[in-house]
């Protein structure tokens, strides 16, 4: 099923250091083609794996659906979201 869906970033989170190319952001969906995700939080993930020869990896995306909680249960962490290899394209 091919869904969209939008929503309002509530927090943000990057640590260069211990985890070079990645930032996790969170929020709340806004709308979506499914209605059941609708107020539901989330994370997403995203990994610059550079190029050339000072690549770390291949970009990768995550997305996690942490359901219908309290705004205030919501933590930008990066140990939360499964990674998963772009297709085509960069990050």
């Amino acid at each position: 099923m091919d869904r969209k869906f939008h929503g309002t970033n509530l927090c943000c989170w990057s640590d260069p250091i211990n985890y070079p190319g990645t930032a996790v952001c969170g929020g709340v969906f806004d709308s979506s083609t499914d209605p059941s995700l609708v107020g539901e939080l989330y994370l997403v993930e995203v990994f610059d794996g550079g190029e050339g020869k000072k690549a770390l990896g291949p970009d990768q995306y995550g997305i996690y659906i942490l359901g219908k909680k309290d705004h205030g249960d919501l933590e930008c962490i990066v140990d939360e979201v499964d990674l998963y290899n772009l297709v085509r394209g960069n990050i």
